[in-house]
C-alpha cells in the first residue's frame, strides 16, 4: 500500500508531523505520557480500474494523556491544518491525488485520556499505489 507511505512523505514535507510520532498501520502507545501521534490507516475504497485505483485512509490525530481542553484542542488545530493543506495543494504527489472526505468526523478521548480526531481521505493512485 504505496498510498499509505505516500500520505507519510507529504505530511512530513508540508512540516504537519512537528511534534508528533508517525505511525502507519496502527497505533502503538508509548510509555511516554507527553508522546502526540498521526496514525495512516487504510479504509478499504474502489478496486483498481484500468490505470487507477480509489482507496480510503483515515489518519487519527492522537493527543498527551490527560491533555487540559484547551491544550487538547492542538490535535483538532493540527487536524485542520493538514485539512487545508490539503484543500490548498491540487497535486500532493506524482502518484496519488488526497482530499478529505469531510470535515473532522470524530473529537473523543482514549481510554486513558488521550484527545483524538479522525480525517477520513478519498485517495486517487496509480494502480501501484
Amino acid at each position: 500500500m504505496k498510498y499509505i507511505d505516500d500520505i507519510r512523505a507529504w505530511l512530513i514535507a508540508n512540516n504537519l508531523v512537528t511534534g508528533y510520532k508517525v505511525q502507519p498501520y496502527e497505533w502503538k502507545d508509548s510509555t511516554i505520557t507527553t508522546d502526540r501521534f498521526i496514525v495512516i490507516q487504510p479504509d478499504g475504497g474502489q478496486p483498481v480500474n484500468g490505470e487507477f485505483r480509489s482507496p480510503f485512509a483515515r489518519l487519527l490525530i492522537i493527543g498527551q494523556k490527560a491533555e487540559a481542553h484547551q491544550v487538547a484542542n492542538g490535535v483538532v488545530d493540527r487536524a485542520n491544518g493538514i485539512i487545508k493543506a490539503m484543500q490548498d495543494s491540487y497535486s500532493q504527489g506524482h502518484n496519488f491525488l488526497m482530499v478529505p472526505v469531510s470535515d473532522i468526523s470524530i473529537t473523543a478521548r482514549t481510554e486513558d485520556g488521550r484527545p483524538y480526531c479522525q480525517i477520513n481521505l478519498r485517495i486517487l493512485a496509480n494502480k501501484e499505489g
